[in-house]
């Protein structure tokens, strides 16, 4: 008994606060949109990658994916580079 009268008025507080609904229920809805908003903003990713002693089987695999430009450089020219 004791139990659903604690029940009772602690569901009767929270009704009665507005901004403990309003972060229940509004807030969640709000977070969610801002988060379709975020992830479907369209943008183009492009990739410059130099190897250096890769296999050209893994070279050619990267060539294959969108976005990814590969280029064969020397040890000196990849140390300048990243210089």
């Amino acid at each position: 008994m004791r139990t659903l009268a604690i029940t009772k008025r602690v569901l009767t507080e929270l009704f009665r606060d507005k901004r403990t609904l309003v972060l229940m229920f509004i807030a969640p809805i709000i977070v969610m949109w801002l988060m379709n908003v975020m992830f479907s903003a369209n943008s183009n990713t492009k990739v410059n990658i130099a190897t250096v002693s890769v296999s050209q089987s893994m070279r050619s695999n990267l060539r294959k994916v969108d976005g990814v430009s590969v280029v064969t450089s020397s040890n000196q020219q990849a140390k300048k580079r990243l210089e």
